[in-house]
């Protein structure tokens, strides 16, 4: 058996059939988790099929271990072989907080405050206020302008 991983969105069950003293068996092969992604183990001339299919460019792009171990000669070696198990996990995405761009606008004439979100905003002597460019582009459809 190879043990290889699934490429994201594929993680489908496998199912083949072996005789066994002349009868047919059904032999299913499902993903698990490993290390944060899935593998799944599957005999080596499966996953050549599957390389061979319509999905097979994702499966080799994303098992270059398992690639470079079927590239080498294996005739004497017995047993399951997973080339990819010190593949390290994925990293998460990091999430960085950036702050709003400020815009500067001109109230129209006699206002003197509004509100947009639940929250109220007043309106300086001089007719301006400093808000967040989502809150700016609500406020240009209500007649106020850019300062």
């Amino acid at each position: 058996m190879l043990t290889v991983f699934c490429p994201p969105g594929e993680t489908g069950v496998f199912e083949t059939t072996n005789f066994v003293n002349g009868v047919p068996t059904a032999i299913t092969y499902a993903p698990r988790p490993f290390n944060g992604r899935f593998v799944i183990d599957l005999p080596k001339e499966l996953f050549q099929q599957i390389l061979l299919g319509n999905n097979g460019k994702k499966w080799l792009d994303g098992n270059f271990e398992a690639m470079e171990w079927l590239g080498r000669d294996h005739v004497m070696e017995t047993g399951d072989a997973f080339p990819g198990r010190n593949r390290p996990p994925p990293i998460a995405p990091v999430m960085v907080e950036v702050e709003p761009k400020m815009i500067r606008l001109r109230a129209p004439a006699g206002t003197t405050a509004f509100s947009h979100g639940g929250t109220e905003h007043k309106v300086d002597k001089s007719g301006h206020v400093t808000v967040a460019e989502n809150v700016a582009d609500v406020l240009l459809s209500h007649g106020f302008l850019p300062a």
